[in-house]
């Protein structure tokens, strides 16, 4: 009998625990879909404060979040922070989001679950005594903990409503003078190629999120859902790969014999690069950056290899995208451009842009059967080969002969193609700061 009433004791609790989780699980799609429906009844106004030219990761994330839940959406963006806040604090907006400290905005706002860190760094020219430190107005609240620091500077200091690469550029007239900016951008090219040095590093660690109109109740609501199914299947880490990963190269010299190819020869081939980039939609400023990687902008550049023209194709890619004149340049652009879109599209749609355009990179220099080489040696490792972090590690093995039971298409060099797709990286950043209207395609880099 007491066994009896044990297992029904027990049967009980099981039932009652399936039904809980049952119904908290359709609470949580409940709500999300309720308060979808209501925020997709009008345009979410959305201001954005573009500090820096490309794509920013917190943009890249309020475009996904506008996909995901099909929403309209009205995104304008602000070079002015001063002028964000005051439509924010004025109901003209929606949501405001900016590369400023949650801890330190407006305490009537809701906000979204952090998810970036800022560091604050100086950046310095120069040894000696500092005559000038320029902070950008988003970054005004590192004045207190700079001064901890250095108190001499209390009188020195001036308050830019103005983008990270303005300031730079006004730091750079004056002698002796510094800027702040954040950390992870030390590896840029505005940085590098004007020999800017980290002079101080913040101690604290401030937390990012997006801010939202303290009366959006559902669009608060679905923007809190959104933020935990990223990090519970985690997503987040893939779209922070592409911010997080330093990859910039270039010396000063090679910078500026860089600057130089832009001047003299790339007006030549750029309304070829963009007039192929809205064809295939690929982003023109890739299409021109792994031609430079490849030939430098040298309609008759030939590799040791046997590759040849200004997108270095192969005699068999060539044949097979239908070029009947690889060294021909226009039809090398184009045919390097269908070939980019073509390997893009067969990457899977889910994993993020940069990571199929990772993988379509590895693709175009390696070959798609090495990259299928490259994914089984990661399923045999167990790891995800579209992470990038991972990919650096996994191309170089196509070389490693201990791993030719695994391979099908033989050995590869494939450190050359980490080198190509550093390189890549490398010329379409520094060409991003060079044409900051790129040309908007589906695929957006």
């Amino acid at each position: 009998m007491k066994i009896k009433s044990l297992a029904f004791t027990l049967l009980l609790f099981v039932s009652t625990l399936v039904i809980f989780i049952t119904n908290g699980c359709q609470g949580v799609y409940l709500d999300e879909s309720k308060a979808a429906a209501s925020v997709a009844s009008s345009p979410v106004k959305i201001g954005l404060h573009r500090d820096r030219a490309g794509q920013s990761l917190d943009e890249a994330l309020v475009k996904s979040f506008i996909k995901d839940y099909g929403l309209q959406a009205e995104i304008t963006t602000y070079t002015s922070f001063e002028k964000l806040n005051s439509d924010f604090e004025n109901n003209k907006i929606d949501m405001a989001i900016t590369r400023t400290s949650s801890r330190h905005t407006r305490s009537f706002s809701l906000q979204s679950p952090a998810y970036d860190d800022l560091q604050i760094s100086l950046f310095c020219r120069g040894t000696d005594e500092i005559s000038q430190v320029y902070i950008p107005a988003k970054l005004e609240f590192i004045k207190t903990e700079l001064l901890r620091n250095a108190p001499d500077l209390e009188n020195r200091i001036t308050v830019i409503d103005g983008s990270f690469n303005a300031i730079a550029d006004i730091s750079y007239k004056v002698k002796n003078s510094c800027f702040m900016g954040e950390s992870k951008f030390s590896n840029t090219s505005q940085v590098e190629n004007k020999k800017y040095v980290k002079a101080w590093t913040s101690e604290n660690i401030y937390p990012l999120a997006w801010l939202i109109n303290k009366d959006a109740n559902d669009l608060n609501k679905l923007i809190q859902i959104w933020f935990q199914k990223l990090i519970r299947e985690n997503k987040m880490v893939r779209f922070k790969d592409q911010y997080d990963a330093p990859f910039y190269k270039m010396t000063l010299l090679e910078y500026k014999q860089f600057r130089n190819d832009v001047k003299t020869k790339l007006p030549q081939w750029k309304k070829y690069f963009q007039k192929f980039a809205d064809k295939y939609q690929v982003p023109w400023l890739l299409i021109a950056a792994v031609a430079y990687q490849e030939s430098r902008w040298e309609s008759e550049a030939k590799s040791y290899t046997g590759v040849k023209g200004f997108m270095q194709l192969t005699s068999q890619t060539a044949l097979h995208l239908g070029i009947s004149d690889r060294e021909d340049p226009i039809q090398s652009i184009q045919g390097g451009s269908f070939y980019l879109q073509y390997l893009y599209d067969k990457m899977p749609d889910k994993i993020t842009h940069f990571e199929r355009w990772i993988q379509a990179l590895a693709s175009y220099n390696a070959g798609y059967a090495h990259l299928r080489d490259v994914h089984r040696l990661a399923k045999a490792r167990n790891l995800d080969p579209y992470r990038w972090k991972n990919l650096k590690i996994l191309l170089p093995e196509l070389s490693n002969e201990e791993n030719s039971d695994i391979f099908i298409y033989g050995l590869a060099r494939g450190e050359e193609t980490v080198d190509f797709i550093e390189n890549v990286l490398t010329y379409h950043e520094a060409l991003t700061h060079l044409f900051t209207q790129q040309s908007q395609t589906s695929r957006d880099f």
